[in-house]
């Protein structure tokens, strides 16, 4: 479950304050104990929760600014298989970002967004790394994005968007544990887990029609580039390029209060191949195809 929630109040006409909280970054992958990959990787899990108070204003009745500063808890837990035990990093920290964007609209029916994200450093302390107290730096991307809304006829209208994710800033995940430096482990005082990531693009098509004053539906497709390569990919995540389908609805239960629900299928392109690193398989192949479903309910109350 990742739950999302917003909340605006309109000052006057121009100026209106916000907020909201929501995940804009998360995994989860689990291996057992016995798995090829386990000297890799054998589970890896990421929370991050964003608490972002905003605020825009209508510079021209066609045109809006907003700003957000976003406060970023992330949350990580890695582990894996190592010589002398497992190999186990817990940890926590709080990171401090921004967000900038605008809306226009050139003529009626016309809107254009977009909106700058700037990345995070999380430094993440652990008490749980060889049994001594440790430190993981690694930096979560920032992301430029653009969309537009045309609106076709009075039920009908289109979109499209497109983003740059800056993930080539996600370069390895850096470890280190003063208290195995100058001992028998000093090789292990500072590990560097490569990842080697590139920036990718996102865009993504879609529509929606009103059925009636009441029901909405809408559907798109989108083509998302993975970050990894097969020069770099881990275990920890086997990702591929894949397409999103979806479908959707919106029901206005009244005029202060509707519902959404929406229902989004995620397809690998082609199989991601990992090459392990660690172990007694270092340098094996292991093949993954993978996909997901993702549903979406959403209730809404103006106020």
């Amino acid at each position: 479950m990742v739950p999302a929630f917003t909340l605006g109040y309109r000052v006057n006409k121009k100026l209106v304050v916000g907020f909201a909280t929501y995940s804009p970054f998360g995994l989860s992958t689990d291996y057992d104990k016995f798995s090829a990959v386990q000297a890799d990787a054998r589970e890896s899990d990421l929370l991050t929760i964003s608490i972002s108070p905003m605020v825009s204003y209508d510079v021209l009745d066609n045109l809006t600014f907003g700003v957000a500063l976003n406060v970023l808890y992330g949350e990580a837990r890695l582990t894996s298989a190592g010589p002398v035990g497992d190999l186990e990093l817990d940890g926590n920290d709080w990171a401090v970002g921004f967000s900038v964007g605008m809306l226009f609209e050139p003529v009626p029916g016309t809107r254009i967004g977009a909106a700058y994200h700037h990345g995070y450093d999380l430094d993440l302390p652990t008490d749980t790394f060889l049994g001594f107290k440790g430190v993981a730096e690694a930096s979560l991307p920032n992301w430029v994005q653009i969309g537009v809304t045309q609106s076709v006829s009075d039920k009908l209208r289109i979109m499209a968007e497109g983003r740059w994710i800056n993930w080539s800033r996600f370069d390895s995940i850096d470890i280190s544990t003063q208290a195995l430096e100058g001992g028998p482990f000093d090789a292990l005082s500072s590990v560097s887990d490569v990842q080697g990531y590139n920036d990718s693009l996102f865009f993504a098509v879609g529509a929606e029609y009103d059925v009636s004053d009441r029901f909405t539906v809408r559907g798109g497709v989108a083509w998302d580039e993975t970050p990894t390569s097969d020069k770099f990919r881990t275990a920890r995540i086997p990702d591929e390029d894949r397409v999103w389908f979806s479908l959707g609805a919106s029901y206005n239960l009244s005029d202060s209060m509707s519902a959404d629900f929406a229902y989004s299928y995620l397809h690998a392109l082609r199989k991601a191949d990992v090459t392990l690193r660690n172990g007694p398989l270092a340098g094996s192949e292991v093949e993954y195809d993978g996909g997901a479903h993702i549903i979406s309910l959403g209730w809404h109350l103006k106020f």
